[in-house]
């Protein structure tokens, strides 16, 4: 091999080594990127979740409430039903 062809194929093989380790350092700074990010989604699923399970608790209130509501309507109309029953005795006699 002559000393030109082995002079150049150094040249390669340093200079691939070069691109190589600016390849390496640009990985390694995007691997700190995406880990504050992985960080930040992180939390905010952890926030979302807070608030959904807050959520969750308001619409359960929310549906004792209204299962409540509903009973004393029943209860309303039985003695209205009761009263109206009544009223039409007193007004037949």
């Amino acid at each position: 091999m002559s000393e030109d062809k082995l002079q150049r194929q150094i040249e390669f093989i340093v200079d691939q080594q070069a691109k190589f380790s600016v390849d390496i350092a640009e990985l390694k700074e995007r691997q700190v990127e995406q880990a504050a990010n992985i960080d930040k989604i992180s939390d905010n699923v952890s926030t979302l979740a807070d608030a959904l399970l807050s959520l969750t608790n308001i619409v359960e209130k929310h549906d004792d409430h209204i299962t409540a509501l509903i009973q004393q309507g029943k209860e309303m109309n039985d003695r209205l039903n009761t009263l109206i029953t009544v009223v039409e005795r007193i007004i037949s006699k």
